[in-house]
Protein backbone atom coordinates (compact mmCIF):
# COMPACT_ATOMS: atom_id res chain seq x y z
CA UNK A 1 0.00 0.00 0.00
CA UNK A 2 1.12 3.48 -0.87
CA UNK A 3 1.93 5.86 2.10
CA UNK A 4 1.78 9.29 1.55
CA UNK A 5 4.74 11.49 3.05
CA UNK A 6 3.80 14.03 5.07
CA UNK A 7 4.73 16.79 2.56
CA UNK A 8 2.97 15.62 0.04
CA UNK A 9 -0.24 14.73 1.95
CA UNK A 10 -0.13 18.37 3.43
CA UNK A 11 0.06 19.40 -0.20
CA UNK A 12 -3.16 17.34 -0.84
CA UNK A 13 -4.78 18.78 1.45
CA UNK A 14 -3.99 21.92 0.67
CA UNK A 15 -5.14 21.75 -3.06
CA UNK A 16 -8.48 19.99 -1.67
CA UNK A 17 -8.90 22.89 1.09
CA UNK A 18 -8.91 25.34 -1.68
CA UNK A 19 -10.90 23.30 -4.22
CA UNK A 20 -13.47 23.41 -1.13
CA UNK A 21 -13.16 27.05 -0.63
CA UNK A 22 -14.12 27.76 -4.32
CA UNK A 23 -16.94 25.46 -5.11
CA UNK A 24 -19.43 27.15 -6.09
CA UNK A 25 -22.78 26.21 -7.04
CA UNK A 26 -23.58 26.89 -11.17
CA UNK A 27 -26.54 27.95 -12.31
CA UNK A 28 -27.49 24.79 -13.86
CA UNK A 29 -26.38 22.82 -11.50
CA UNK A 30 -28.27 20.98 -8.59
CA UNK A 31 -28.30 20.70 -4.93
CA UNK A 32 -27.56 16.35 -5.51
CA UNK A 33 -24.65 17.66 -8.22
CA UNK A 34 -23.58 20.22 -6.07
CA UNK A 35 -23.54 18.38 -2.68
CA UNK A 36 -21.93 15.40 -4.20
CA UNK A 37 -19.00 17.27 -5.42
CA UNK A 38 -18.99 18.57 -1.62
CA UNK A 39 -19.18 15.49 -0.25
CA UNK A 40 -16.18 13.69 -2.86
CA UNK A 41 -13.72 16.68 -1.14
CA UNK A 42 -14.70 15.60 2.29
CA UNK A 43 -14.23 12.08 1.84
CA UNK A 44 -10.80 12.52 -0.11
CA UNK A 45 -9.61 15.08 2.41
CA UNK A 46 -10.83 11.99 5.33
CA UNK A 47 -8.54 9.74 3.54
CA UNK A 48 -5.95 12.04 4.12
CA UNK A 49 -6.40 12.35 7.63
CA UNK A 50 -8.85 15.51 7.69
CA UNK A 51 -12.17 15.31 8.51
CA UNK A 52 -14.76 18.14 7.70
CA UNK A 53 -17.59 18.58 10.04
CA UNK A 54 -20.97 18.29 8.97
CA UNK A 55 -21.54 22.00 10.17
CA UNK A 56 -18.81 23.12 7.98
CA UNK A 57 -20.25 21.25 4.96
CA UNK A 58 -23.99 22.59 5.89
CA UNK A 59 -22.45 26.15 6.33
CA UNK A 60 -20.71 26.23 2.63
CA UNK A 61 -24.15 24.65 1.09
CA UNK A 62 -26.01 27.21 2.48
CA UNK A 63 -23.52 29.52 1.65
CA UNK A 64 -23.35 28.44 -2.20
CA UNK A 65 -27.03 28.68 -2.75
CA UNK A 66 -28.24 30.88 -5.19
CA UNK A 67 -30.68 33.96 -3.60
CA UNK A 68 -33.93 32.19 -4.80
CA UNK A 69 -33.25 29.52 -2.23
CA UNK A 70 -33.27 31.67 0.71
CA UNK A 71 -37.12 30.96 1.53
CA UNK A 72 -35.89 27.04 1.62
CA UNK A 73 -33.42 27.79 3.79
CA UNK A 74 -35.35 29.89 5.93
CA UNK A 75 -38.10 27.56 6.01
CA UNK A 76 -35.50 24.69 7.40
CA UNK A 77 -33.87 27.12 9.83
CA UNK A 78 -37.54 27.74 11.04
CA UNK A 79 -38.02 23.53 11.41
CA UNK A 80 -34.45 22.60 12.26
CA UNK A 81 -31.03 24.13 13.30
CA UNK A 82 -28.90 23.57 10.34
CA UNK A 83 -25.91 23.78 12.42
CA UNK A 84 -26.66 20.61 14.17
CA UNK A 85 -27.78 18.68 11.07
CA UNK A 86 -25.99 15.86 9.51
CA UNK A 87 -24.94 16.97 5.90
CA UNK A 88 -27.01 14.18 4.25
CA UNK A 89 -29.85 15.05 6.36
CA UNK A 90 -29.87 18.85 4.74
CA UNK A 91 -29.36 17.68 1.90
CA UNK A 92 -32.62 15.82 1.75
CA UNK A 93 -34.50 18.15 3.14
CA UNK A 94 -33.75 20.75 0.72
CA UNK A 95 -34.40 18.45 -2.27
CA UNK A 96 -37.62 18.01 -0.57
CA UNK A 97 -38.60 21.42 -1.34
Amino acid sequence: MFKCTTSVKGNKLDMLASRFENLRLDEEEIVAQFSAKLFDISIKCFVLGKRFKDKKLVKKLKRSLPSKSESKISAVEEAHNPDEMAFDEFVGILQAF
